[in-house]
């Protein structure tokens, strides 16, 4: 349904919405996923106000869709509180982070800054 182009005009709230249930069906959630746009830090912004779930934050990490998961670890860090990764998406997000390849540098590790062990630095390549 989400798919079909008589809903054309409201995927994307609809998705983003969906995206935000606690426990979405887990059908809907799938079209949701599957039909979700990405464009550019907007979606960062969107994803991490939808504050989703773990189950489904996770199925964003793990999407086949690589800006999807980029951006929905970049959201993820945002999110509040900013700077920190929930435990159960750690190793996710890590491997999300480390596919970025538009112009956003990233360093995951430990050291000053870095909260819980994990770090990031969003700028240009040349930073």
């Amino acid at each position: 349904m989400l798919t079909d182009d008589d809903y054309a005009r409201y995927r994307q709230l609809s998705c983003i919405a969906i995206i935000s249930m606690a426990a979405p069906e887990s059908d809907l959630l799938r079209q949701a996923l599957d039909a979700v746009e990405i464009n550019g830090h907007t979606g960062t912004f969107v994803l991490s106000h939808a504050a989703p779930s773990v189950p489904t934050a996770l199925k964003l990490l793990q999407h086949a869709r690589v800006e999807v998961r980029v951006h929905a670890a970049l959201a993820e860090w945002v999110r509040d509180p900013q700077g920190m990764v929930r435990e159960e998406l750690r190793e996710e997000w890590r491997a999300a982070v480390l596919e970025s390849h538009d112009g956003i540098r990233v360093s995951v590790g430990s050291g000053p800054g870095c909260r819980r062990g994990a770090g990031i630095r969003l700028g240009s390549p040349a930073d």
